[in-house]
């Protein structure tokens, strides 16, 4: 459509309309000047800021006379020419088309009104054409009654679920319900579907149907499918483009680092291909659906499954003999399952996290903690003993359809069954002399807690960050004393000792990863708090004294991740 403003019609054309209705030219004589320009401001008013729509509506003034919507019995003219829901070629096309019905009606030029118009559109199509690509304008009814999407070949589809005790690979969810746009149906400017890299395996298949309204006989006939992405361009046309389908890929599923095996949580991002269903977007009457542009966004559908099953303990005692034995090797007390698809994936970093990492790393938090009691106390010694993240955790991901099918996006589908304990006992002990008197004393943290709980999210709502907020729990535990006064030459005497403050505090369980990107990981923080006690001593002579006594400063004890 021409973009020349309507107050500068081609005289051309002007001439052009005025012989298709001699008689009104002729009625007009000196004053067809000023009605033309009479038109050209009703037609700026109206919102025919095109010359292609200026002209099209002053030939209709030949034939009705200016402003000719104003009057009653050409309502049906204003209603077209106000209807914001139609662009100005439509309006103009069913203006004409009313008009001539009109005419009919009354008597009137019907017939001339048509060859008039299709002789000013002949004349608009030569002056618009620069070379022999340039379409033609439309002028019969042409466009789309009604669509329909459906995703199709679904029968690859599996997911992880949890029957008769066992996590099996079963055939996932139904195929989501066919997308209709038209016949009542709103438009869409998305697709959504769940498919696969051509590597990967087999993948969806997109199904595209039409239903017409009229047909244009343009020389490339309508309707027209174009599919534009990273494989190129597909086109279809006319009686193909009707009822069509093609297979739609997705990305690969994001790569995890070497030994990993997989992103714990990640979502994957969709391959995003354009779609368009062209069309003259014309009708006689009422409102055209018109051409579709969409959005077609695939996403992958890999479906993981996590699994492990531990019974490790961690025994030590300080000061360390040289011929400590070293940690057990991650195959003794556990047993991990990571699999994709139904098919097991390699995954030694997280057995060797789970086993001797979370161990090693416990114990280079215990080295600096037994430095800095030494620091503290006369012949110092500590034990431990810990079983961390022991029982049994089972966990599945990956996307499905959301509840709207194929105009939603995918949600992250998520299953956990967890019974995980947590316990730690730690003491230590040696001796502690202040203000001349000795006591012998024990600081013991005993901490046993347990994350257990069954998690399912099938729906979009709540978001999965709510939904894994309880596999997370923070620990407090606080350090109990024990002490033994010694007698000394002095006769001073450690009557009172405690209670101290100070705890072991920290937090575990599924967090988002502190690097971004999506993934989640475990983790397990445990610090120590400073632990002061107060302590009184009985001197024979002077009676009781009493002070504070520091045991202990702030200690990291563990900060430790996986995934």
């Amino acid at each position: 459509m021409s973009d020349t403003h309507a107050g500068s019609l081609d005289p051309a054309l002007i001439a052009l309309i005025e012989a298709g209705w001699p008689d009104m030219a002729a009625r007009l004589g000196e004053r067809r000047e000023a009605f033309v320009e009479r038109v050209g401001e009703q037609a700026r008013s109206q919102g025919l800021l095109d010359a292609n729509s200026a002209a099209r509506y002053l030939n209709l003034c030949f034939a009705f006379g200016p402003a000719f919507e104003t009057r009653p019995e050409n309502e049906w003219a204003l209603a077209l020419l106000v209807d914001e829901r139609l662009g100005n070629w439509v309006k103009l096309h069913q203006l004409v088309h009313t008009g001539a019905e009109e005419l009919a009606r009354r008597g009137g030029e019907a017939q001339l009104l048509r060859v008039n118009d299709a002789r000013l559109i002949d004349a608009l199509d030569r002056l618009a054409r620069v070379d022999g690509d340039t379409p033609p304008l439309p002028r019969q009814a042409c466009d789309i009654e009604a669509l329909e999407f459906r995703a199709l070949d679904l029968d690859w589809r599996r997911e992880y679920r949890l029957e008769g005790g066992a996590w099996q690979h079963l055939p996932g969810p139904p195929p989501p319900p066919a997308l209709r746009v038209g016949g009542g149906e709103p438009a869409v400017d998305r697709l959504c579907l769940l498919s696969q890299a051509a590597s990967e395996g087999p993948q969806t298949l997109l199904q595209v149907r039409q239903a017409l309204h009229g047909r244009c006989g343009l020389p490339v006939p309508h309707p027209q499918l174009r599919w534009l992405g990273g494989h190129g361009l597909m086109t279809a046309q006319g009686h193909a483009a009707q009822s069509t389908s093609w297979t739609v890929g997705a990305l690969p599923p994001p790569a995890a680092a070497p030994g990993w095996g997989a992103l714990l949580l990640q979502e994957p991002s969709p391959e995003l291909t354009l779609l368009e269903l062209n069309c003259c977007g014309l009708r006689d009457h009422g409102v055209p659906l018109g051409s579709q542009h969409l959005k077609v966004w695939a996403w992958p559908a890999q479906q993981w499954l996590l699994t492990w099953q531990r019974d490790r303990l961690l025994e030590q005692t300080w000061p360390r003999q040289a011929s400590a034995p070293p940690l057990p090797p991650a195959s003794q007390g556990l047993r991990l399952r990571l699999a994709r698809d139904g098919a097991p994936r390699a995954a030694p970093k997280w057995a060797e996290g789970l086993g001797p990492g979370i161990e090693a790393a416990l114990m280079a938090g215990a080295e600096k903690l037994f430095s800095a009691w030494s620091a503290s106390a006369q012949s110092p010694r500590m034990s431990l003993r810990a079983g961390l993240f022991n029982g049994h955790a089972a966990m599945t991901w990956g996307l499905r359809e959301g509840a709207a099918g194929l105009k939603s996006e995918p949600l992250l589908r998520f299953v956990g069954d967890f019974k995980l304990g947590m316990t730690l006992d730690l003491v230590l002990s040696g001796e502690i002399e202040q203000a001349g008197a000795r006591t012998q004393l024990a600081l013991r943290i005993a901490l046993s807690t347990e994350l257990a709980l069954q998690l399912n999210r099938d729906t979009a709502e709540p978001p999965l960050a709510e939904v894994l907020e309880p596999v997370q729990q923070r620990v407090r535990c606080p350090v109990t004393l024990e002490f033994t006064p010694l007698a000394s030459e002095t006769g001073l005497l450690w009557s009172e000792f405690g209670p101290p403050t100070g705890a072991l505090v920290g937090a575990f369980g599924l967090r988002q990863s502190p690097q971004g990107g999506g993934a989640w990981q475990w983790f397990l923080q445990l610090a120590l708090e400073p632990v002061v006690a107060p302590m009184a001593v009985q001197d024979p002579l002077l009676g009781r004294s009493g002070q504070h006594v520091a045991l202990l400063g702030s200690v990291a004890l563990l900060d430790w991740s996986l995934g």
